[in-house]
């Protein structure tokens, strides 16, 4: 419930970076290949409360505009409250519905099923990675452990597109993990 309340609050992010408690790796290797951190941000509640940060991995010649397409990416989550498993498919589904056309969003209900089953409750400092790899699926992980796999690049684009699509849970937020102002594409 506490992930509902902070969804639908105000969010003010500031730069990860920022932050001694949640360092990103500069890089990261997915599929054989090197991701680079694009951008970082933090997702408070009401200005006061750190919810968690955010980073963004791409290849180092990816545009920002290139995230939904069948490329390696990932997101790294690192948590500063406690959030239980079943708030997370809560809280996905209207941003979903918002971003995902609804032929596109029936198409993934399976695999969207799949990902809230795979949640488990977090705890200040648990780390959560959604990483795309081409031709095999979408990882979750839990502070370095498999969950699973949901297959599919349509799955990825729309699931990313909670953090990342037109109408994300933060626009600000949005717009520091992918390291543009408006006008850039990188």
């Amino acid at each position: 419930m506490l992930l509902l309340i902070l969804l639908v609050s105000s969010f003010e992010p500031a730069a990860a970076a920022e932050s001694a408690d949640s360092p990103f790796h500069p890089v990261v290797t997915v599929g054989g290949q090197t991701l680079a951190l694009r951008g970082t941000g933090r997702l408070k509640w009401k200005g006061l409360i750190s919810v968690y940060d955010l980073g963004l991995y791409l290849q180092q010649d990816q545009s920002s505009s290139d995230v939904f397409s069948d490329v390696p990416k990932r997101l790294e989550f690192h948590y500063f409250v406690s959030i239980a498993a079943k708030d997370f498919g809560e809280a996905a589904a209207p941003y979903l519905d918002k971003n995902v056309p609804p032929d596109e969003l029936k198409k993934l209900q399976n695999r969207i099923k799949i990902i809230n089953g795979l949640y488990r409750d977090v705890k200040k400092g648990d780390r959560y990675a959604l990483t795309y790899i081409p031709g095999k699926g979408t990882e979750l992980t839990f502070n370095d452990t498999i969950l699973g796999l949901i297959e599919g690049a349509d799955f990825a684009a729309a699931y990313f597109r909670i953090w990342l699509g037109e109408h994300p849970i933060s626009e600000s937020m949005k717009g520091s993990v992918l390291n543009v102002t408006k006008g850039s594409g990188r």
